[in-house]
């Protein structure tokens, strides 16, 4: 019951941070966009962004205590940060923040797989 309401507060959130940056990209504010995702960062997975984007796929994991669902938060969050960078005009970076979005996302999910398998 507690996980539920957490994963349910957790979505909310999400939702909701999702909304106020979609206004700010429409509003032609990118730059705010990067400041909420670092705060957000820190803020919802305890690990500032900027060490987390340089490091590889394994070590995110471990850097947020191997939990799948931190490690989505932290794709979705990577991919409002390449929303924004597509607006300031850098494509290319933005391309590959979703690459790094998408494959942090499928290596989440199997893991959780994996873990839902176990437990049965």
């Amino acid at each position: 019951m507690f996980r539920q309401d957490w994963l349910q507060r957790q979505m909310k959130a999400l939702t909701e941070l999702v909304a106020r940056v979609a206004t700010l990209l429409r509003n032609g504010q990118p730059e705010e966009v990067m400041a909420i995702v670092r705060d957000e960062s820190t803020r919802i997975l305890g690990a500032d962004e900027s060490v987390l984007a340089v490091v590889d796929e394994r070590t995110v994991f471990v850097l947020l205590g191997d939990d799948p669902a931190r490690v989505v938060r932290y794709a979705a969050l990577l991919g409002l940060e390449a929303d924004a960078i597509e607006a300031m005009g850098d494509e290319a970076r933005a391309t590959r923040l979703r690459a790094r979005a998408e494959s942090l996302s499928a290596a989440a999910l199997e893991r959780a797989e994996v873990s839902a398998a176990r437990s049965r």
